[in-house]
């Protein structure tokens, strides 16, 4: 888009132009945060977790070991690369076993990760699925017992992995991927930022 402003200079008028850039998107990418809340109980709850960014089923980033907080959030910053599913594995846990209440991808303060669909190694009950982690509630606790989570079976490693360019109903957003939320996704503060 090109602007034109006419000014006058000792009487002269000069055509000046100016060039407005708009950034998009695929020129300027804005920042890319992972955010995994734990179950909030150290009964059942993952301790330590690997992270991997995956382009079409290929590993593009990871990051081992990475330290999760129980009873909170755990903030990883991720590379400028392009990814379409992440995916993180439980490698320790704290009580009985591993699980997640939430897997958040922040674009900016936009959640992409809300409602995307979800695919796990596995899960102890029908209760406690993988679409869990991508519902928008990160804890809801009764007498103890987190309820709105993911759970590996006992004693159990396991991964989860949220595709970002499917919705959990199986369509295909209009906009996959790292493109830009397709839904109201709100903005959510994070702990710390």
């Amino acid at each position: 888009m090109r602007t034109m402003y006419i000014a006058k200079i000792i009487g002269l008028s000069v055509v000046i132009c100016v060039s407005m850039i708009t950034a998009t998107l695929a020129e300027d990418a804005p920042s890319k945060t992972l955010v995994i809340w734990n179950t909030g109980v150290p009964t059942w709850a993952a301790s330590v977790v690997d992270v991997s960014l995956r382009q079409k089923f290929r590993v593009v980033w990871e990051k081992k070991a990475v330290a999760v907080i129980i009873e909170s959030n755990t903030v990883v910053e991720l590379p400028e690369v392009p990814f379409d599913r992440v995916r993180v594995t439980v490698t320790r846990w704290v009580g009985k076993g591993g699980g997640l209440a939430e897997i958040q991808v922040f674009t900016n303060d936009t959640n992409i990760a809300l409602a995307r669909k979800t695919t796990a190694s596995a899960f102890l009950r029908p209760d406690y699925y993988p679409s869990r982690v991508t519902d928008g509630l990160v804890k809801k606790i009764e007498r103890g017992v987190p309820l709105d989570c993911w759970r590996l079976p006992e004693n159990t490693t396991g991964w989860i992995e949220v595709d970002l360019s499917t919705m959990d109903d199986g369509k295909v957003p209009r906009e996959s991927g790292l493109n830009g939320p397709t839904m109201n996704t709100g903005k959510v503060h994070i702990r710390g930022y």
